[in-house]
């Protein structure tokens, strides 16, 4: 049976499609240039990089608008919205007599639970649509990805990645003009593992990496400025001035000594001496602006 919901301003309307997630296609590696030079070679520049692609996966739902008082409906947006809960990841770099040792690792400057996506679409992570009578439905996709250098230097190529990725998405409506509401209608925990090997001369996957949904969740959970998520890992990231890939960071070792550190810009695309970000603590919650 569809599930009925009433907002606190009067808009009423049935899940029609409960939130769901389907994965379709296989990963992928490519290689191509990219602005990480800073990472091997400590200057700016395009280096040959394997990238790294998770199978798509695509999350959709739908809901349908029974009623609405008059001018209330033109305030609501229906989208998804989507946090990083966990990422580690390590490139190992080497000989096959174990000599010449070197070691990509990467995480968050800050500890996750962070919003994956800009602030364009706020506070959805991707364009919404619009409410409307009857029913309105809503899709959104992603396939993460890890760009790596293929090798530090000539004797130093790569071997293996390992790496964990874990991810919420959660289907939501949001009333956009003051006050401020949301209400969750449902939740997918997936993860992705994008571990290698070389086998020979070329890099594949190994048998543990995978791309798969943990679960999913129906909700009913309300929020706004008075209400504010308490635990990022329980709801979506909304606070203001958050960019993901801003939050990336990375360490060199080389012979098991720590060398250069750096930062991501550019959407993760190019590699940048380390700098201290903003700590996203201080960023105000979408839900207090008016």
């Amino acid at each position: 049976m569809p599930r009925t919901i009433t907002t606190d301003t009067g808009v009423t309307f049935e899940v029609t499609r409960e939130l769901a997630a389907n994965i379709g296609g296989d990963p992928t590696i490519k290689e191509k240039d990219r602005k990480l030079g800073y990472v091997t070679t400590g200057q700016a520049g395009n280096i040959t990089v394997y990238e790294l692609r998770s199978p798509k996966i695509t999350f959709t739902g739908a809901i349908t608008v029974s009623h609405s008082p008059d001018g209330e409906l033109a305030k609501w947006q229906i989208g998804m919205a989507q946090n990083v809960i966990e990422m580690s990841r390590k490139a190992s770099y080497g000989l096959p007599d174990g000599a010449k040792t070197a070691e990509i690792r990467e995480v968050f400057q800050f500890p996750p639970p962070l919003r994956d996506g800009g602030t364009v679409s706020l506070p959805f992570d991707a364009d919404p649509v619009d409410l409307a009578l009857g029913e309105v439905a809503v899709e959104d996709s992603d396939d993460p990805n890890w760009l790596v250098p293929k090798q530090i230097d000539a004797g130093r190529p790569l071997f293996g990645t390992s790496s964990r990725l874990r991810l919420a998405t959660w289907m939501m409506l949001a009333r956009t003009e003051a006050p401020r509401q949301v209400i969750l209608l449902g939740r997918v925990d997936w993860t992705v593992d994008l571990s290698t090997q070389i086998n020979g001369q070329k890099l594949g996957y190994t048998a543990g990496h995978v791309t798969r949904v943990d679960g999913t969740t129906q909700l009913n959970a309300h929020y706004s400025a008075p209400n504010l998520p308490a635990d990022l890992n329980t709801a979506p990231d909304l606070r203001d001035d958050i960019d993901l890939d801003e939050y990336g960071q990375g360490l060199l070792l080389v012979d098991g000594k720590e060398g250069r550190t750096w930062v991501y810009e550019d959407d993760g695309d190019e590699a940048v001496a380390w700098r201290e970000r903003d700590d996203p603590a201080g960023c105000p919650n979408w839900l207090s602006g008016q």
